[in-house]
């Protein structure tokens, strides 16, 4: 790993050198060519920073015996934890998220982190990226990596096992351990359900002003066009009345019902995500009591229950789980429509020739190219989505069949 991460560093390297050095030689004193140099050294910056994976330290134990043992600590910790295969995610703050590696060496397991963002962070950083042509989004890449770096030494390494993976507790211990668990899993779930469906919420919001803005431009446009020779047109308050009524007309009940529809589920999330939380808290504070509290078993076997609304939730706010890829996907399908749009406006106007015909058949490819490659980073998307799905849902059948199992042998061995 230590190889992958100083081949990537020196590639980067290479790249901006020569870019360095083409400036130099051929740029002279063109300062866009050096904009665009720089430019590209930022986002190169800016990649290698969530893409190296340091190396943080050895734990002993296989990787899914300490990836197992290192979620379980965290999640006691109040930490949202995410479990993939060879690998943790871990929620460090609204922004900065961490990817926590396992790679097999020998009897022991090496330990990799790696820095990520939450939703909200990758947001902010497309956003910086696109409206402040990749400079202003470096400082923020860089906060994510520091951030990550200093968790790692902080908070990871010291809960790394040393001296192997403890032995597994018995009777209440046991219970209690697999009770904070489900607890931390089912409030993650439902604090994304509720985060996804919020942002939808708001994405409606932004939806419904834009239309409303379009709307009565071309109300007022169709009155000014189809009334010229009207008395009305001549009345500046009858060009504004009109088309601000027809557009409230068509915005309330708009408003009315995507209000009904997002406000129940959004509170019924948040809701469920407290109560999880509150729960986590007081399993984890009262840690050292004799026996978990009998209402947590009730509240897990309840949020079971709402575990596929929450994931279908989450899988609706896709876009603001993966801003990026949609972001790619939209920006290859506007070039898509674009690139269909050309010829058609060409020959439209009557421009025939056999140039032309051929560069038409090139923009068509280029099209039909660029649809493919949306269709297959939706599928990968979709994909990954209803693999997350299926494995969570088997992860809680799992978890609630092994607790309930404990919990009759604890009680008939007291």
């Amino acid at each position: 790993m230590r190889r992958n991460n100083l081949l990537k560093i020196v590639s980067a390297t290479i790249v901006n050198v020569a870019l360095i050095a083409l400036f130099v030689k051929y740029a002279g004193s063109n300062l866009n060519f050096l904009f665009y140099a720089v430019f590209f050294i930022f986002v190169t910056l800016w990649g290698l920073i969530f893409y190296i994976i340091p190396r943080l330290d050895t734990a002993t134990g296989t990787p899914k015996e300490v990836l197992q043992d290192l979620a379980h600590r965290l999640r006691s910790a109040r930490y949202r934890v995410t479990e993939e295969p060879g690998r943790l995610s871990i929620q460090i703050t609204p922004l900065v998220a961490v990817k926590v590696h396992a790679v097999a060496d020998g009897a022991n397991s090496e330990i990799l982190y790696q820095a990520d963002a939450t939703p909200e962070g990758w947001t902010l950083l497309v956003v910086l990226f696109l409206f402040g042509d990749g400079f202003a989004g470096f400082p923020m890449a860089l906060y994510h990596f520091i951030k990550a770096r200093r968790f790692a030494e902080d908070q990871l390494r010291p809960q790394l096992p040393k001296g192997g993976i403890p032995r597994a507790k018995v009777g209440a211990g046991d219970i209690r351990d697999r009770l904070i668990d489900s607890l931390s899993e089912g409030h993650r779930l439902a604090a994304e359900a509720y985060e996804a469906t919020q942002s939808r919420y708001e994405d409606r919001w932004l939806i419904l002003g834009c239309g409303a803005l379009f709307l009565w431009m071309i109300a007022l446009v169709t009155l000014i066009v189809g009334l010229q020779d009207s008395i009305l047109a001549r009345n500046p308050a009858y060009l504004l009345i009109i088309p601000s009524a027809i557009t409230i007309a068509i915005l309330v009940p708009s408003v009315w019902s995507t209000r009904k529809w997002f406000k129940p589920r959004i509170d019924d999330y948040r809701e469920w995500a407290d109560r999880l939380r509150k729960a986590l808290e007081k399993e984890t504070v009262h840690e050292t009591t004799e026996s978990p509290e009998s209402s947590a078993f009730e509240l897990i076997a309840q949020a079971y229950r709402q575990v596929p609304t929450w994931l279908e939730a989450r899988r609706k706010g896709s876009f603001s789980r993966e801003p990026g890829a949609w972001m790619l996907i939209f920006t290859c399908a506007i070039i898509a429509v674009l690139l269909v749009m050309f010829p058609i406006i060409l020959y439209s106007f009557l421009i025939w020739s056999f140039g032309l015909l051929i560069w038409s058949l090139v923009l068509l490819i280029g099209a039909a190219a660029l649809i493919s490659l949306c269709y297959l980073l939706y599928s990968r998307l979709r994909r990954r989505a209803n693999e997350e799905g299926s494995r969570t849902l088997k992860d809680w059948n799992y978890r609630l069949d092994v607790m309930h199992k404990k919990m009759v042998k604890y009680l008939e061995e007291l």
